[in-house]
């Protein structure tokens, strides 16, 4: 399966917080691509970045 590109506004609805709220737990757990709303999570960072906002990692959603 190809990587889903995801930005932040993409985490931010799945995690149903605003922009501004996602992008500071972003920017606390380390995830430098995090720079606006649009900008694209690397694919590298997207499970902390999914952590960071208290979602379901990548494995966790393919098992249910």
């Amino acid at each position: 399966m190809a990587h889903a590109r995801r930005t932040v506004r993409d985490l931010a609805n799945e995690a149903g917080m605003d922009i501004d709220e996602a992008l500071v737990r972003l920017w606390d757990g380390g995830v430098a691509s995090a720079r606006n709303a649009d900008s694209l999570i690397q694919v590298g960072q997207l499970q902390g970045a999914r952590r960071s906002l208290g979602l379901a990692s990548k494995h966790q959603l393919q098992s249910r």
